[in-house]
């Protein structure tokens, strides 16, 4: 349960009401294409037709609310992943599937990629299937099945939706009840045979070494009674009896499916044997067959049903009605409102300071008394000093002195040193969070409504160094109009020229920052010593495999322009 407050953070954040909202409105007119625009998703062109009848059903910000998350403190998706969206089966080498990919980066864009592909040309076997209920909102009744439920009620509560007890859990004999008993033994092979799924060996066996802990933690992750079904499911659509379940880089669980039989064996496969036979079988994921994370987090206390996304309540909570009409703010009021504020279901603002637009205060400690520094709409208010204090104190530091107090705290806020107040740290996560999850519309309405441009994150970088995540042919110019710092560091000294040449920006992207200004003999990405073409040649001295074209373009036209004026080639 110790990853739950992440969990929260997550269904706060991930997926917008705007999101959610205008999806649903798209869907209801029966236009898919206006609903993945309005699901960040971006439609990738192929040989094959995109297929009518599962697009249909599509639901971009469903798809976006189940997909695994990178967690490790990071609220995005999963990264490098492709997804299957197939129709009921079988499901053969030339069936149509629409391809859903992953973002490349836990820090960068959260923006999907949708296509159609016949089944045989998927990446097999690292292609992850969802199931229905995850992707098509007409089908996204079956998730109450697929977590245990029953036609009265879900596994750890009752037909009311009230939480049950701890002490209650497992005495009924229905099918809810069945899945508490399997969810109070997790994570031991009883369990899993409670769940119908025999295990071949003990998750305990000394066999597995230092990997046995990662066993542990896998088995009580995973549902038995969700993969018993799933993996059934997916045998009969996709005419597969056998799948993996990694959970090491050499070491898996081989689910073996003949009829309602299921098995559970452990195989070792090191990590030079690719053709090892463990390796070819299509992979199961072990975040999609987790204990099911709404209903935690609804038991635990931490979010209501009101908090889940309409479709998902509707699921598994269909007798909690409709969301109720929240209290307004007290005037005055300094707390923070985050998006878990309002229930889901409820018409939102199109703003995206519409319940993050009060002023947030905190006292500083300055100069021997307490001043009170405040955000107001994304920037920081120094009360306690005018215009020509701030003037003085911006030239002492760009001398190298050392500023303290409420300067001390807009360093924080617009540089890359410094701590933040508590409150005035959570506006900053705040801010970015809308951003990531929310895309360049929410970065430009932020900026509208007044936010500093020069807003950092807790890694000391601002929307420069970010450039790549949003509509960098827009949000560039309204930078350097701005004033932002073309060269700005990071904290861990990274240039956004450096930054973008780490992580496989666009040429045309690299050549508006030079002309912009940036410097090409800047210091490289993760690394102390070097610039960005003595990295290169380092980097080059080791790689067994050539450049990308577009990184080695990248590389000429640095190397056209470093020691030269920045200009467009």
């Amino acid at each position: 349960m110790t990853e739950l407050p992440q969990w929260r953070r997550i269904r706060a954040y991930g997926v917008p009401e705007r999101m959610i909202e205008e999806c649903a409105a798209a869907r209801a007119k029966g236009d898919w294409q206006a609903a993945c625009v309005a699901g960040e998703i971006d439609l990738v062109p192929g040989p094959e037709r995109l297929p009518e009848e599962l697009l249909a059903g599509f639901a971009p910000d469903l798809v976006r609310w189940h997909l695994p998350r990178a967690l490790g403190g990071h609220t995005t998706l999963a990264t490098g992943i492709e997804y299957a969206l197939a129709p009921d089966g079988p499901v053969g080498p030339d069936t149509v599937v629409l391809r859903l990919t992953a973002p490349a980066s836990v820090l960068g864009s959260q923006r999907l990629r949708l296509g159609a592909v016949r089944m045989s040309d998927l990446g097999e076997p690292g292609v992850v299937r969802l199931a229905p209920w995850q992707w098509d909102a007409r089908r996204a009744g079956e998730l109450r099945a697929a977590v245990g439920g029953d036609q009265r009620r879900v596994p750890r509560f009752g037909p009311d939706g009230d939480r049950l007890p701890r002490a209650e859990l497992g005495l009924r004999t229905d099918r809810p009840g069945q899945a508490e008993r399997v969810l109070l033994d997790r994570g031991t092979p009883e369990a899993w045979d409670a769940a119908g799924i025999v295990v071949d060996g003990d998750f305990t066996d000394p066999y597995f070494g230092q990997a046995v802990g990662r066993l542990r933690r896998t088995a009580a992750a995973i549902d038995p009674l969700r993969l018993h079904l799933e993996v059934r499911r997916l045998a009969e659509q996709f005419g597969q009896p056998s799948w993996a379940l990694w959970y090491d880089r050499s070491r898996a669980l081989r689910i073996d499916v003949d009829g309602d039989a299921v098995q559970a064996t452990a195989v070792e496969a090191n990590w030079w044997e690719q053709s090892a036979p463990i390796r070819l079988l299509p992979r199961l994921h072990p975040a999609l067959l987790r204990s099911p994370v709404d209903l935690d987090l609804v038991w635990n206390g931490l979010l209501t049903p009101f908090h889940l996304h309409p479709l998902v309540r509707s699921a598994l909570f269909p007798t909690t009605g409709a969301a109720p009409v929240p209290s307004p703010a007290s005037p005055g009021a300094g707390s923070l409102a985050s998006p878990l504020s309002s229930p889901r279901g409820r018409a939102a603002s199109h703003s995206s300071f519409s319940r993050f637009s009060r002023v947030e205060a905190a006292r500083v400690r300055c100069g021997g008394r307490w001043h009170v520094v405040e955000s107001r709409d994304g920037r920081l208010v120094l009360l306690a000093h005018d215009d020509a204090e701030r003037r003085r104190e911006r030239a002492m530091r760009a001398f190298g002195g050392t500023v303290t107090g409420c300067f001390a705290v807009e360093q924080a806020w617009t540089g890359n040193a410094g701590r933040l107040p508590r409150r005035l740290h959570a506006v900053r996560d705040d801010l970015w969070l809308r951003m990531v999850h929310g895309g360049s519309r929410v970065v430009f309405e932020l900026l509208d409504a007044g936010m500093d441009p020069d807003l950092r994150d807790g890694r000391g970088r601002g929307l420069m160094h970010l450039l790549r995540s949003f509509d960098h042919e827009r949000l560039l110019p309204r930078l350097l109009a701005a004033g932002a710092d073309v060269d700005a560091l990071d904290r861990e000294g990274s240039t956004p020229l450096a930054t973008g040449v780490a992580l496989g920006w666009p040429l045309g992207l690299i050549k508006a920052l030079v002309a912009a200004g940036a410097n090409p003999g800047c210091r490289a990405y993760n690394y102390r010593d070097l610039t960005l073409l003595e990295a290169v040649e380092f980097q080059d001295q080791m790689r067994s495999e050539p450049r990308p074209a577009e990184a080695l373009a990248v590389i000429d036209f640095l190397k056209g322009h470093v020691g030269s004026p920045a200009t467009e080639s």
